[in-house]
């Protein structure tokens, strides 16, 4: 039991610094350029939408892009308005890495490119090329082999687990409850995609159920937040707006999709083909509810 939850942590640990590692070297190589990119692709609500999503997807972190946002909004080199906008495409662009989870993480054997990965690109690192575009490559092929090495070990901890749990406890506890769970690990971890990683093997391993799975995601969405609110903390009222933004479209989409859970856990359910692939279906959950919640509150 001891050996199972040291190798989870081991997981989640290594899991994180893939993903912190990969970030740094997509920033240390797009440095200015990227930032005056978000700067002058923000003249329009559409544009900062579409910005918020490709940023996070490249980035693969909300919290950073969040953050970034605050900072431009801070400065005045981006408008309110604009800040919201980056904001709401970047809970979009987050939910990009629940697919390339459940797609690759589950599907495929991950020692056979994870390792390949992180070989050839520590081969790279040590030769020192003279060439920046060839180091940065090497980092984030370091950087995504370790992601998916940690969330191996995750996926292999949580599933000898079940063996120790008892998963008829779980079915008597309110869904709320693991919505909560969701927004207390997202908080503590402060990376809402090692949380939905999480999920993601918990559902695989069958101690979560979909809907289960499904309020936990939810929870996962609100608890990101809480870095933006630290963020805000001491800034200008426009800066702390935006983060309060953040705050109340990510509580209002949690609402509306904890309160239509049971009809798009059916929907989903009932189509040919997710029925045996709940991976691909809790996905789909997390792209679906953050799009409506683009559509609540865009206007």
């Amino acid at each position: 039991m001891i050996y199972t939850l040291i190798e989870a942590l081991s997981g989640l640990g290594m899991f994180l610094f893939g993903m912190l590692y990969m970030e740094l070297a997509l920033k240390e190589s797009a440095g200015l350029r990227f930032k005056s990119w978000v700067k002058n692709s923000t003249s329009s609500t559409s544009k900062s939408l579409m910005t918020g999503t490709i940023a996070t997807t490249l980035l693969q972190s909300s919290s950073v892009v969040t953050l970034m946002t605050l900072s431009f909004v801070s400065a005045s080199m981006i408008t309110l308005n604009s800040g919201i906008a980056v904001i709401f495409g970047a809970n979009v662009g987050t939910t990009v890495t629940s697919w390339i989870v459940a797609t690759l993480g589950f599907k495929v054997s991950i020692e056979a490119f994870a390792l390949p990965m992180i070989g050839a690109g520590g081969l790279v690192l040590v030769f020192d090329p003279p060439y920046k575009r060839i180091i940065t490559v090497a980092k984030i092929f370091v950087g995504f082999g370790l992601l998916f090495l940690g969330l191996e070990f995750m996926k292999t901890s949580i599933e000898s687990l079940t063996g120790t749990i008892d998963l008829a406890k779980f079915s008597n506890y309110p869904l709320i409850a693991f919505l909560g769970i969701g927004f207390i690990l997202t908080a503590i971890i402060q990376s809402s995609s090692a949380a939905t990683a999480i999920v993601l093997s918990a559902l695989y391993a069958h101690i979560l159920n979909f809907e289960q799975a499904a309020a936990m995601a939810i929870g996962t969405n609100i608890g990101t937040t809480v870095t933006a609110i630290i963020g805000a903390i001491g800034g200008i009222p426009d800066k702390k707006r935006v983060a309060l933004a953040h705050f109340i479209f990510n509580l209002i989409t949690a609402i509306a999709a904890f309160l239509i859970l049971p009809f798009l856990t059916q929907f989903l359910m009932g189509i040919q083909g997710l029925q045996n692939n709940p991976l691909i279906a809790l996905a789909l959950f997390h792209t679906l509810f953050n799009v409506m919640g683009i559509i609540l509150l865009l206007p």
